[in-house]
């Protein structure tokens, strides 16, 4: 993979935006490459055993905790998500519907009391409800079990 990204890389005369996330897994590979030279040398054996070890003892745990995170991020996604279409700016009684939750603002009149008549909304995106679309559902299982806060900028 390394090598047909840099031919790709010399035909075209430079990264694409196309190649850059090709280009990237390729230099993550080499690197582990690079690092996995170093088994031959006593010194850094013993820091490969202590690595591979702790994986092995880790992956039992990190299996179970991705069905902990995959089973709440299914039950929250069919809880959380919108009952109606979230298209078009709508309106109506859905709690989860992302009009619904977006954030709304006021304008003052020249007094400085506020004007509840004009308000402004921010259009909603993909972390409004984070619970429209199935894999961020798990992302935010993911920040909420970690401790995290679930409002991404």
């Amino acid at each position: 993979m390394p090598i047909i990204t840099s031919i790709y890389w010399l035909v075209n005369n430079g990264p694409s935006s196309q190649i850059k996330q090709i280009t990237a897994i390729s230099i993550l590979l080499l690197t582990f490459k690079f690092i996995l030279f170093f088994r031959v040398f006593r010194s850094y054996g013993k820091y490969f055993s202590i690595i591979i070890g702790v994986a092995e003892e880790v992956f039992p745990f990190l299996v179970v905790l991705f069905f902990i995170i995959s089973g709440f991020g299914f039950a929250f996604f069919i809880l959380l998500s919108p009952t109606t279409d979230i298209s078009l700016p709508a309106f109506n009684d859905d709690d989860n519907n992302p009009w619904n939750l977006a954030t709304k603002y006021n304008s003052f009149n020249p007094d400085g009391s506020i004007n509840p008549a004009t308000t402004l909304i921010q259009t909603p995106d993909s972390n409004t409800n984070m619970f429209n679309w199935f894999p961020t559902s798990i992302l935010a299982m993911y920040l909420l079990l970690t401790g995290n806060d679930l409002s991404i900028t």
